[in-house]
């Protein structure tokens, strides 16, 4: 058995509050919604960071345990929810978002809107037949346009791990160490989730409409990425 062997998994997925809640790692909930409900309250406690990927959500605002007001967090914009605020998360059916844990410095903490709505819409890359949705410095969706062949990767991190989870279609994972050549192959179905380690090239091929998430470990360094090309 290669250390590359054993790095497809199938997370366990709790359903809650008309909510299916999967945890891709100790900081990203993957949460989405079939009928409408709220979120589960012990997913919504210390600095969380909320992007809406798909529908919208309304949140109901509370002061002294009464509430105060219910604003719209559209389709596409996030919103960091500091610790200490009173509120609620209402799901509409078919939605979908991602809730991050914010460490205490981070500056996305303090990040304001500047169009009058709620949250702000991170930075979104549209190109060669995909969209790239910068959620965090840690944590990007990608959806593929009706293309075929797409390659994404080649290349990796020197000190930091990375999962890819799809949530629709599927994507095909190839993994090369580098160092000695050993590769490995996989299919990541939709709900799955393939682990990169550090030091572990990558190159995703995904089917057209494909859509998943990249999420990059605690100890991300950006200066760490090298390039890596893998052959076919």
């Amino acid at each position: 058995m290669s250390n590359l062997d054993n790095l497809l998994f199938t997370p366990t997925v709790r359903e809650k509050s008309g909510c299916h809640v999967t945890a891709l790692s100790d900081q990203v909930d993957y949460i989405s919604s079939t009928s409408g409900g709220s979120v589960p309250t012990d997913l919504t406690k210390g600095d969380v960071l909320v992007y809406t990927q798909r529908g919208s959500l309304g949140v109901e605002f509370y002061f002294g345990g009464l509430r105060q007001e219910v604003e719209p967090l559209d389709e596409g914009r996030r919103f960091p929810f500091i610790a200490g605020t009173e509120y609620r998360l209402l799901t509409s059916p078919g939605s979908r978002l991602v809730q991050f844990q914010l460490n205490p410095e981070d500056p996305l903490r303090y990040e304001k809107s500047t169009d009058g709505k709620m949250g702000s819409a991170p930075q979104r890359d549209k190109n060669n037949g995909r969209t790239i949705v910068n959620i965090t410095p840690r944590v990007r969706a990608f959806t593929v346009h009706d293309l075929d062949n797409i390659r994404l990767g080649d290349n990796y991190h020197e000190t930091t791990p990375q999962l890819f989870f799809v949530e629709d279609g599927k994507t095909h994972c190839k993994l090369e160490n580098p160092k000695n050549g050993q590769k490995v192959e996989y299919t990541i179905e939709a709900g799955q989730f393939v682990v990169v380690p550090h030091s572990i090239a990558y190159l995703l091929i995904p089917d057209p409409h494909a859509c998943f998430l990249g999420i990059l470990g605690a100890d991300f360094n950006p200066g760490d990425l090298r390039t890596h090309r893998i052959n076919l």
